[in-house]
């Protein structure tokens, strides 16, 4: 049997009718007097009131109580899709209350990175993760709920007592009336210690260039010497440096050519020696008597350094190198670099010493043999060389080290590099130019060292946060590449690659002429190999419908030159050569 169910603003309008009529019926025989005629009248006339109210009254009714639920609909998908966001996205994110401190919502994410359970961690307070002053995360707090500064660098704690570091990103939101911040951690422990890497191959190659540029300029031994000593303490940031010429006997004392940096007299107040006594068997007699590097990792505790360690300590010395200087087939001399850090020459910085130390070592040779003039000619031009070698070794270990953490896009910077100069050479650009194109390009993309890695390799579509991250890189590539003295605007250019000729690029919104023409060049070969190489998450273009999309580019974000000759290049076999090139060998 169907049974009638009445809504919460049916129950109320019908009872308002019910209890109204009987109301006014009653009222109506009372008043009337046992006039029945006047009574029916009456109440008839009051019914009809009743009916057309409480009809009225429905509909108020359900006009309020729909907007109500409305309301609270909303409210719910809000909390909902807050919850969907925090539990579904791949980094550490927070709901906290500003006013309390409290974290009130974590992720899976979140719980993973700091090592408790999400219902231990809605438990503790903000400040039990951030390392600030209570007061001043407050302060923090309500900046980001004002939204004066959205974007912040912290120290955080986890469960285990580690600190790292992380960048905040943290925004009011509304729920259930109530102001909160909703928070994104992203750890950087690793783009901080890669950017210290960056940062000391920076120093270690403005000190290589500096000696060279030195040795080029000196006209005799000791300003040879004394140029790369002193580029090794002032730009390669080494505690000291200094070279001793070897006697001819083992047991007398090394001579001293030179030293940068030594303000305790280190040098003067020890004995080195290359025989087999204690004062032979430390790094200097060892790199005397085998012709290979030496290197002491930790001077406190190594014990082929005891002879002179308490001096070493008291000059503030931690670790040290030494590398044979070569003359007509044996040592002839030593260079030895000591550093106020224990563990500071790694494989990579032997590398380069050592090639230092060959170069050295040639022009030691060279400087008793070539006439003043043949011998400046001669050095300016081995030593040009050989900086321009450095720096292009340099270059590729660093374009190398981008595309290990950005798997989807290995050997962009290469093809792009190509590319920009082929694109060059049509444009009638001097050899110099040309290859300030070529640096520029192997390293356009050096700035997403500082851009995690679960973003570089996101599959899918980047959220505005994370788009805002890469938009950063060209700037920060552009503050790496300004520390190092290159002969050609490599940072600049490399600063541009994202701007465009209407103003509408990133990062500082560049326009027209202000924008350097290797950066226009290199913009137009960065779109057009990345519109044509396939990625795991869309296939390439075409080539008609890449010349399509840069030709409708033309004059507002591409120069018209530029991009003529890049279709020119394209058409003749370059599409060919980067897709075959970008394509990976199936094995």
């Amino acid at each position: 049997m169907y049974k009638f169910k009445l809504s919460r603003q049916g129950l109320a309008s019908y009872l308002y009718f019910l209890f109204s009529s009987l109301w006014i019926v009653l009222t109506d025989i009372l008043l009337a007097r046992g006039n029945l005629e006047l009574a029916f009248n009456h109440s008839l006339k009051g019914l009809l009131f009743a009916a057309i109210t409480s009809y009225l009254l429905y509909f108020w009714i359900e006009k309020s109580y729909g907007a109500k639920l409305k309301v609270q609909q909303e409210r719910d998908e809000a909390i909902e899709t807050y919850t969907k966001l925090l539990e579904q996205h791949g980094l550490p994110q927070l709901l906290i209350d500003p006013s309390s401190g409290q974290i009130l919502q974590a992720n899976e994410a979140a719980a993973n990175y700091y090592g408790w359970d999400k219902e231990k961690i809605c438990s503790l307070k903000i400040s039990d993760l951030n390392t600030l002053p209570e007061e001043q995360i407050f302060v923090e707090m309500a900046l980001a709920r004002a939204q004066h500064r959205n974007h912040f660098k912290f120290l955080h704690r986890r469960a285990d007592g580690e600190i790292r570091d992380v960048e905040v990103y943290s925004h009011p939101v509304k729920l259930n009336g109530r102001s909160l911040l909703y928070s994104i951690i992203i750890d950087v422990s690793e783009q901080k210690l890669n950017r210290f890497a960056f940062e000391r191959s920076n120093q270690l190659l403005k000190s290589l260039v500096a000696a060279i540029r030195g040795m080029m300029r000196s006209h005799d031994k000791q300003g040879i010497a004394d140029a790369v000593t002193r580029a090794l303490v002032e730009e390669g940031k080494y505690a000291m440096a200094w070279i001793g010429e070897v006697p001819n006997r083992s047991y007398m004392p090394i001579e001293m050519l030179s030293k940068w940096g030594d303000t305790h007299n280190y040098v003067e107040n020890i004995k080195i020696t290359w025989d087999s006594t204690e004062t032979g068997e430390g790094p200097t007699g060892k790199a005397i008597k085998l012709g290979k590097p030496q290197t002491v990792s930790d001077i406190n505790i190594d014990p082929s350094y005891r002879t002179w360690r308490q001096e070493a300590l008291k000059s503030g010395f931690r670790s040290v190198a030494s590398l044979p200087l070569f003359e007509s087939g044996r040592v002839a001399a030593v260079l030895n670099i000591y550093s106020h850090q224990p563990n500071a020459f790694d494989g990579e910085e032997i590398y380069y010493l050592e090639a230092l130390a060959a170069d050295l070592s040639r022009a030691l040779v060279n400087i008793e043999s070539i006439s003043k003039y043949e011998r400046i000619d001669a050095e300016r031009l081995a030593a040009i060389s050989r900086s321009q070698e450095a720096l292009l070794e340099a270059v590729g270990a660093l374009s190398e080290t981008i595309e290990v953490r950005d798997p989807y896009t290995a050997g962009h910077q290469r093809r792009v590099a190509w590319l920009a100069v082929e694109i060059g050479k049509q444009l009638g650009l001097n050899e110099d130019r040309l290859k300030s194109l070529h640096i520029a390009g192997i390293l356009h993309d050096i700035g997403k060292i500082s851009i995690p890695a679960e973003i570089l390799s996101k599959p899918g579509r980047l959220s505005k946060i994370e788009f805002e991250l890469i938009k950063e890189h060209p700037k920060v590539g552009e503050e790496i590449l300004r520390k190092v003295s290159f002969d050609w605007p490599i940072a600049t250019i490399v600063g541009q690659h994202h701007e465009r000729l209407d103003g509408t690029g990133y990062p500082r919104g560049v326009a027209g002429e202000n924008i350097l023409e290797e950066a226009r060049i290199l913009a137009v070969a960065d779109v057009m190999e990345a519109m044509i190489s396939h990625r795991p998450y869309r296939p390439g273009l075409s080539l008609e419908e890449a010349i399509l999309e840069l030709e409708n580019g033309i004059d507002s974000k591409y120069d018209g030159n530029v991009v003529k000759s890049c279709i020119k290049i394209m058409k003749e076999g370059g599409y060919y050569f980067l897709v075959m090139a970008a394509t990976p060998i199936k094995k």
